[in-house]
């Protein structure tokens, strides 16, 4: 049986080469699955990410899978951000940061908090306010889960509530409500079924995109929440729209360089 690897840390880069002045292309989070795919240096990585992404990661971000790993209920944690301690008590040390989005297997409850396994095999307890329903589709859930994300700055490769750029946005949402989005948005577009271009015809939930190019390739992605309006993650995650009625949110811009709309799952 080949071995299994996990990210060991609460978020790490993706790197386009074995050095960290190269391109960071995504990340990965705490408790990720990982797959070795054999060139490396004696401190990188060449990996393939859970969604098919390629790239090299630090060997210090990453761990063999505990054994007992799958044998367990998982908990996934509810705030954007939470920190992982060495006793169920907030003054307790500090032993990881976890975001929205990790997995760990659930080990035991005591009173409002939770003992979880780590990557490397420790353990740790959290606050027990877990994220109801994991990877079960819900537009309400999906809507309500990006309206929090207002004001999270962009950040190129990120896929976190500390920065997200928009294809790392919307993969992260759909993720939570089981649906696995590619990871940038011109293989998303490339999902899913074409909706008419007309926004009454639009739902919560499909994804609309964008080109800022001449040959028309997809450079942007959002989420549709209805009327036309649209939550993305450019500056800053934030609502936009492509319905004119809608005067404070209209973007002339992003009505000159709307590509289509595609529906991807059934909520």
């Amino acid at each position: 049986m080949s071995k299994k690897f996990r990210i060991q840390i609460g978020a790490t880069f993706l790197y386009n080469e074995a050095k960290f002045r190269s391109q960071i292309i995504s990340q990965a989070i705490l408790g990720d699955a990982i797959e070795l795919l054999g060139p490396e240096t004696s401190k990188w990585v060449q990996v393939k990410m859970w969604d098919g992404y390629v790239g090299w990661l630090s060997k210090s971000t990453i761990v063999q899978e505990p054994a007992e790993w799958e044998n367990h209920e998982f908990f996934a944690p509810n705030q954007l951000l939470s920190r992982i301690y060495e006793s169920p008590d907030l003054f307790s040390t500090p032993i990881r940061d976890i975001t929205l989005g990790s997995r760990l297997p659930l080990l035991a409850r005591q009173d409002h908090w939770v003992k979880i396994l780590l990557p490397t095999g420790e353990t740790g307890w959290m606050e027990n306010d877990a994220f109801g329903n994991y990877g079960k589709p819900d537009i309400e859930k999906l809507i309500h889960t990006s309206l929090r994300f207002i004001g999270i700055p962009y950040l190129w490769g990120g896929t976190t509530p500390r920065g997200i750029d928009c294809s790392g946005f919307t993969q992260l949402l759909f993720r939570l409500n089981g649906i696995l989005l590619k990871r940038d948005a011109s293989i998303q577009y490339e999902q899913g079924e074409k909706v008419s271009d007309s926004w009454e015809d639009w739902q919560a939930g499909d994804l609309v995109f964008f080109s800022e190019n001449e040959n028309n390739s997809i450079t942007h992605v959002g989420i549709i929440m209805g009327d036309g309006d649209f939550i993305h993650s450019s500056t800053s995650v934030k609502i936009n729209s492509l319905n004119s009625d809608h005067e404070k949110l209209y973007s002339k811009t992003y009505h000159e360089q709307f590509i289509g709309v595609k529906r991807i799952g059934t909520f």
